[in-house]
């Protein structure tokens, strides 16, 4: 902050005195005025450094998400014939034998996009350099990343109860393998199946609302096709 030093001599007439007091009083306003407008500026650089940022990630963690959403359907679809092929055979003396669905293959992506900017503003309280609007569109992306991480885990958890009854009954699940078990042993294998599609099918969903969101961020739109708003995010990530 700017110093005010009032004159070094003492005022002698009412005259003086007030000049001397309008002295100081104007000084201490260009000192205030210079100050405020230091941290204004200031203030617009980590506004336009924070957004920045945020977008970067923000483009990143949309391709990653898309490229996710591409695997876990695949990996649903191969469940649902799993699960088709269980329910659709026929009981034989209390047994019954299916197999497995051929091997899939999954898009490679990263299970955790990156989402540390926004965390990191939030601790750290730079998010005040934003406005109230803005605020509130990175938390919705916020929002549905976090609902995604968590669907992500509950999926990691359904997964393991599939193994779980695999290990009960002594089955292997390996893409194409035949499987003979009881009806009861069906049953339990069938449930487990059904977890991972649901959970799947919840994570899917809020990866599309993620990217919808961060589409909505990045360029203003509200498209309906997810695949679409990724695409768009890859051509602007491309051009830039």
């Amino acid at each position: 902050m700017l110093d005010v030093h009032a004159p070094h001599t003492s005022p002698h007439t009412w005259r003086d005195f007030f000049v001397h007091i309008a002295t100081i009083a104007v000084g201490l306003l260009i000192a205030l005025g210079l100050e405020q407008a230091v941290e204004a500026v200031h203030r617009h650089h980590e506004r336009i450094h924070l957004l920045d940022d945020l977008r970067q990630e923000a483009q990143v963690s949309a391709l990653e998400i898309h490229e996710n959403n591409q695997s876990y359907l695949v990996v649903e679809r191969w469940y649902r014939e799993a699960l088709h092929a269980a329910l659709k055979t026929t009981d034989r003396n209390g047994y019954v034998v299916f197999t497995l669905p051929a091997p899939s293959t999954p898009t490679s992506g990263d299970p955790r996009p990156p989402a540390a900017v926004w965390s990191a503003a939030k601790s750290s309280g730079l998010v005040s350099v934003l406005t109230r609007e803005e605020i509130e569109d990175w938390e919705r992306v916020d929002y549905f990343a976090s609902s995604g991480q968590r669907d992500f885990e509950a999926s990691q958890a359904a997964l393991k109860s599939v193994e779980a009854a695999c290990d009960h009954l002594g089955t292997d699940f390996t893409p194409g393998a035949t499987i003979h078990t009881t009806l009861a042993g069906r049953d339990e294998l069938t449930r487990a199946m059904s977890l991972v599609i649901g959970s799947l099918q919840s994570l899917r969903h809020d990866n599309d609302e993620t990217i919808s969101a961060t589409d909505s961020v990045l360029h203003g739109t509200h498209l309906l096709d997810p695949a679409k708003q990724a695409a768009t995010i890859r051509e602007n990530a491309n051009a830039e």
